[in-house]
């Protein structure tokens, strides 16, 4: 479930800026942390 979530995840940011890409992917990160 965790890759599938990652794999939408990266798809939905690949529509996305740089600096948003980021500010989501990190906080996505801390959350499974």
């Amino acid at each position: 479930m965790k890759n599938y979530s990652e794999r939408i995840l990266q798809i939905i940011l690949k529509r996305r800026n740089y600096k948003l890409k980021n500010f989501l992917g990190l906080t996505f990160l801390e959350n499974m942390l």
